[in-house]
């Protein structure tokens, strides 16, 4: 599983920028673009970018940390064709493999970058909401959108038609992607 998630560094440091869907126990790619309104950041003097995944936003304890230190420089229309990205964080499924507190759980992911003069700046912030990765094949852990129902599948399996820009279940609904 992959997703694209925008930063914007001018956004309003208060609040989430987006909210992403995982799945508990399972691969993710997490493809970054951090922007100052519309014009992409240029990373230079940038020696690290840190992801640290919370429980709840002001909680001490990391569950996940993951360190980059790869990144590129990406122009405005070379993410819009959804071609290039600033950074990439994988995370593993043995990562992803928390103990949940329910079906769904709502996690605080924060991004900052170590500067080469020592100076950490944070990039922004985002919710994980980790479904269920339903580990018994046949079982309904989660229904995950609209359209999806235990005639229909796991939420492993979703059925619909995926276009240039979203994703549309059987009976219509649909989802926008950030490509």
């Amino acid at each position: 599983m992959s997703h694209r998630i925008k930063l914007d560094t001018g956004a309003a440091k208060g609040r989430a920028q987006c909210q992403v869907p995982i799945f508990r126990a399972s691969a993710v790619v997490l493809d970054f673009g951090v922007f100052a309104g519309s014009l992409p950041q240029v990373w230079t003097g940038i020696t690290s970018v840190t992801l640290r995944v919370r429980a709840a936003r002001l909680a001490p304890v990391v569950l996940i940390e993951q360190v980059v230190t790869s990144f590129s420089n990406c122009t405005a229309a070379q993410w819009a064709a959804g071609a290039h990205e600033h950074f990439s964080v994988a995370l593993t499924a043995a990562q992803t493999a928390l103990s949940m507190s329910a079906k769904v759980d709502t996690l605080h992911a924060t991004l900052s970058a170590l500067r080469a003069d020592g100076g950490v700046e944070v990039l922004g912030w985002f919710e994980l909401v980790m479904h269920d990765a339903n580990a018994l094949p046949g079982t309904v852990a989660e229904t995950v959108g609209p359209g999806l129902t235990v005639a229909e599948g796991d939420t492993r399996y979703v059925r619909g038609v995926l276009s240039a820009d979203r994703f549309t279940f059987p009976n219509g609904a649909f989802i926008y992607l950030d490509r």
